[in-house]
């Protein structure tokens, strides 16, 4: 094994993987390379909401980031998806923003983790 190739996920996506990956190994990265690309157009989409004061749609993208990251395993991710949506269905904008900000935050760690995986030639945990 190439050590310095080698990357841990988060346990949950790492648990998640596994059970993806033993119906279709293909498939389990193909679904980690979407959420990559769709978490960061949806984020994108939230700032956009909190903007124009959307709050059906910063809900929705919430909703969409909340439903991928818990396919995944991302539970942290999933969990903070969860209240950006609810403080969007309360009308609560502000604090929605500043829920927002922690959920950047997170996808910021977890992003190149995963970009990582993805490339790694032999993935481990």
């Amino acid at each position: 094994m190439n050590w310095s190739r080698a990357v841990a996920l988060p346990a949950g996506v790492w648990r998640r993987y596994v059970e993806l990956s033993e119906a279709d190994p293909g498939l389990a990265r193909d679904i980690l390379g979407l959420y990559l690309g769709q978490t960061t157009k949806q984020l994108e989409a939230c700032a956009r909401a909190i903007e124009t004061g959307d709050g059906a749609a910063l809900r929705l993208s919430a909703h969409t980031i909340r439903g991928a990251s818990l396919n995944i395993g991302a539970e942290a991710m999933g969990d903070l998806a969860w209240r950006v949506e609810r403080l969007a269905d309360e009308g609560a904008l502000e604090q929605a923003t500043l829920a927002l900000t922690t959920l950047v935050e997170r996808y910021a760690v977890l992003e190149p983790v995963l970009a990582a995986f993805l490339e790694a030639e032999e993935p481990c945990r």
